[in-house]
């Protein structure tokens, strides 16, 4: 499967919403490595982002669907660019809370 065909697989998975399914598409071994600030963004309000590796995916997407509303959300994709076996992946992804009932989410997320 080409690199375009594989993030373009990733996203119709994540759209579908199964967890499981879009766990299929990680890498053996992939670890997340994020760098955000603790004190803007805590951990208790937002449990799903946090550094994990490919074992963790479906819990990731699980975690995201317990926290916000089914059918309340919303995506862009923008730009998919592919360079060889490397993609980025920029759009806006909204949500809304389940526990505050507001939307969240915006800006550009890169997978």
């Amino acid at each position: 499967m080409s690199t375009r065909a594989t993030v373009e697989e990733l996203l119709r998975r994540i759209g579908e919403g199964d967890p499981e399914r879009i766990a299929e598409m990680y890498a053996d071994g992939a670890d997340w490595k994020l760098n955000r600030p603790e004190a803007e963004h805590g951990r208790a309000a937002t449990p799903w982002i946090r550094c994990r590796s490919s074992r963790d995916a479906a819990a990731h997407y699980r975690e995201i669907a317990a926290h916000h509303v089914p059918g309340e959300a919303g995506t862009r994709i923008e730009r998919i660019l592919v360079d060889g076996d490397d993609a980025v992946v920029t759009g806006e992804i909204r949500q809304t809370e389940r526990p505050t009932g507001r939307p969240t989410g915006r800006g550009s997320r890169c997978i």
